[in-house]
């Protein structure tokens, strides 16, 4: 193992799942449990043992996370690491995403997992055309945004009636649980998106339409504030993105966007750009 490397952790942090992995080529894919510092009531569990062993092994870390620009998030940040007596270096997803997709090089960066955001990339820094809204105005596109659209469509029954027996068996949902779920307990966002797939299973007219307009949403709202969205490259990063791709490249080429990329996850790419930065 090549200790330099080994001492640098580089974290790609969502509201579903958090990914850590050190610069060494060696080292282990850890996954565990999602988190957002500005929504997440309860604190940041580190009760994986192999997490724990890297953590006390790490000189600096490279948090990219969801929910971690306002001061309030930073601070919370600060306090979670600071047990490990380690140099912490803080980054909005958005600039994790850019960097695994281009690099140093310009494009429009699209988050589209559990939540959703866009903004354009010059190679060094972002800006946003269109603020993050969260899941409750915004998310377009989004796991939790077509999470709604699945619950919606099977509470007015408006879900084919074969699919909504399959649905209601699957996630045994009814008004109680989904009200309580959302109103009442912590992670509605997750909560949420989880239901997209259960259109991975299915092929249906139905499931075809719910897809193409929520990913309309996300292109007329978001991508085509940007000026120059025929002109650059876009690149999705997220899970939505990579299983609904087929999809999601059909309503980009509707709108003659041709020149895109989609990444399931970025946590390698980031990992290769750090890396390349040494």
């Amino acid at each position: 193992m090549n200790e330099s490397l080994s001492k640098t952790l580089v974290v790609d942090a969502g509201s579903t799942k958090i990914h850590w992995k050190s610069l060494d080529s060696g080292a282990p894919l850890i996954t565990t449990k999602g988190w957002n510092p500005s929504q997440d009531a309860n604190p940041l569990h580190f009760d994986d043992s192999e997490l724990l062993e890297a953590l006390h092994k790490t000189e600096k870390l490279i948090f990219y996370g969801t929910g971690t620009k306002s001061s309030y998030a930073q601070i919370r940040l600060q306090k979670t690491f600071q047990p490990f007596d380690l140099e912490l270096e803080i980054h909005s997803d958005l600039i994790g995403a850019a960097r695994a997709l281009f690099g140093h090089s310009e494009g429009i960066v699209v988050i589209l997992g559990t939540g959703s955001n866009v903004a354009y990339y010059d190679g060094k820094e972002i800006s946003l055309l269109t603020p993050s809204l969260g899941y409750l105005l915004g998310d377009e596109g989004s796991g939790n945004a077509i999470g709604k659209a699945i619950l919606r469509d099977f509470m007015y029954k408006e879900m084919p009636v074969e699919l909504r027996d399959q649905f209601e068996r699957q996630y045994n949902v009814n008004l109680e649980i989904v009200l309580e779920a959302l109103y009442q307990k912590d992670r509605p966002n997750a909560y949420l998106a989880q239901f997209p797939k259960f259109l991975s299973k299915i092929n249906s007219p139905w499931k075809d339409q719910l897809l193409k307009n929520e990913f309309n949403e996300l292109v007329e709202k978001r991508i085509l504030k940007h000026k120059n969205f025929l002109s650059v490259q876009i690149g999705f990063v997220g899970s939505t993105a990579f299983y609904f791709s087929n999809s999601l490249q059909t309503v980009c080429n509707s709108y003659q966007i041709n020149n895109f990329k989609i990444l399931r996850e970025p946590i390698l790419a980031l990992v290769e750009y750090h890396r390349n930065s040494i």
